[in-house]
């Protein structure tokens, strides 16, 4: 006999399970919307809430916070030209100020309210009218004070306009400090080739520099004043007898008598070829020693730095500055004596094969010659030994 099933086990129709999901849902919505929900500040709410913590960080000089916050403010809510105002005045005080000129000039194009834009003109003559060399000092000033904002690089590229050789020295460190600060890739390799830029700067301007100091050598010999008691272009009668001790006499009118003797001239080779030789070897040896040691300094330097060894703050960026600038100097200066070293060891060689000079007492540019000149004493008639070169 078939045994019927149980009601309670029966399966209900499918509608009345989509009718008990449907309920449940509604009663979800109902109770979503009637607890309580924690409230969402929208994007002019947080502009407001950033622009509060911009001023009180301004009132506290705090300037570098000032302008972050300022400019975030800015971005949620660019109906408020007030906050790009409020950014370039932070700038302004950190000592960037090309950046603050670029902020304000836009707050006066955005802004409605003339009263307002014309409020800010007393800020905005001082940047315009702002020296390369003002806008430098500044930016400089800025990266002592303000070392968070990393103003390396653009204090390299201030230095830049300057262009002479110090201040392209300067550059080439502050982007060597900047480089070790990047972290995106794309901040690093623009730093990198304003690095290589200065760099190739500075030997340009190195070589010119030293093309001057060579051509300013290259000066007429001044010529020897006459012997005491010679007067220039006088006429001579009965020359002298070289090497006899015997001179004739003078004709009435001529002056002293001429020289009566004549020394034969040292040759080139003997002691202005070893004096040069010797100075040159010295300074180009002397000049490659600190080159070398330059380069170390250097290089030790660099690698100190970007381990921390210097730490935070001033003092240890200025610390890091001392040991480049002591660097440099030692590179440089290395390289300057082993040029000038160098050049003076080749002219020392090529004087001493040049052989002696073509006539006696008659010196070349670097020969000498000993001549004795007869001239008047308080007590008499006396000789005097010239040495021309």
């Amino acid at each position: 006999m078939r045994r019927g099933v149980p009601h309670c086990t029966r399966q209900l129709p499918r509608n009345v399970w989509q009718r008990l999901l449907a309920a449940m849902g509604a009663a979800s919505l109902v109770w979503a919307s009637a607890a309580p929900s924690p409230a969402w500040a929208g994007p002019v709410e947080e502009s407001a809430e950033l622009a509060q913590k911009g001023a009180a960080a301004f009132k506290n000089k705090q300037y570098y916070e000032a302008a972050t916050a300022f400019m975030q403010a800015y971005q949620f809510d660019k109906r408020d030209p007030k906050n790009l105002r409020y950014a370039g005045r932070a700038w302004q005080e950190i000592g960037h100020w090309q950046r603050a000129l670029n902020l304000l000039e836009r707050y006066v194009e955005v802004e409605p309210d003339e009263a307002l834009r014309t409020s800010i003109v007393d800020k905005l003559e001082p940047l315009r009218k702002a020296t390369p060399q003002q806008i430098l000092d500044a930016l400089l000033d800025a990266t002592k004070r303000f070392p968070e904002a990393q103003l390396e690089e653009e204090a390299a590229l201030a230095l830049e306009k300057i262009g002479d050789e110090a201040a392209l020295k300067k550059a080439e460190k502050f982007y060597e400090v900047a480089r070790l600060g990047a972290v995106q890739p794309n901040d690093r390799e623009r730093i990198e080739a304003g690095l290589k830029r200065v760099q190739s700067r500075l030997v340009e301007v190195q070589k010119q520099g030293q093309a001057t100091a060579w051509n300013g050598w290259n000066l007429p010999t001044p010529a020897l004043p006459p012997p005491a008691g010679v007067q220039p272009g006088a006429g001579q009668a009965g020359g002298a007898r070289a090497g006899t001790g015997q001179a004739s006499s003078a004709a009435p009118g001529d002056g002293a008598a001429a020289p009566i003797g004549i020394a034969k001239p040292a040759p080139r080779s003997s002691t202005a070829a070893w004096v040069l030789s010797g100075v040159g070897g010295v300074l180009a040896a002397g000049g490659a020693a600190a080159l070398f040691l330059g380069m170390n300094k250097g290089t030790q330097a660099n690698a100190d730095a970007k381990n921390g060894v210097y730490g935070t703050g001033d003092n240890g960026y200025d610390a890091y500055l001392t040991d480049k600038n002591t660097a440099d100097l030692l590179y440089w200066g290395g390289i300057g004596g082993a040029v000038l070293g160098g050049g003076l060891l080749i002219t020392g060689i090529v004087v001493g094969a040049s052989g002696p000079s073509q006539s006696p007492g008659a010196a070349g540019p670097l020969g000498a010659g000993l001549i004795l000149v007869p001239c008047a004493t308080a007590h008499g008639p006396g000789l005097t030994l010239h040495v021309a070169f």
